[in-house]
């Protein structure tokens, strides 16, 4: 079972707490501008509205950065399609068994 929680699900102690006594977390990242790409630009991501999109993310990311850093695995997905993203997930998952 895969569980995917958006970027700030783990800036509350208790849901990393729950993450890390029930699953595996794998982080999946990119740049700051692949995720400016990828954010799009209607209203659907509120931290990002009204502000500068660029420098809200990249103050997010200084934001979270240690505790994305908990992830058993992070892979950076700049420059990857979803199957080669789900293929490293398996390839990672296969190593941790």
């Amino acid at each position: 079972q895969a569980i995917a929680t958006g970027g700030g699900a783990i800036s509350d102690e208790g849901n990393l707490a729950q993450l890390r006594e029930h699953a595996v977390i794998i982080g999946l990242t990119a740049s700051v501008d692949v995720l400016l790409a990828r954010s799009g630009v209607g209203s659907k991501r509120p931290l990002l509205s009204g502000v500068d999109r660029k420098e809200k993310i990249e103050e997010l990311l200084k934001q979270r950065q240690e505790r994305y850093a908990q992830a058993a695995v992070t892979i950076d997905t700049s420059n990857l399609t979803i199957s080669q993203v789900v293929e490293k997930i398996i390839q990672n998952l296969g190593s941790k068994n």
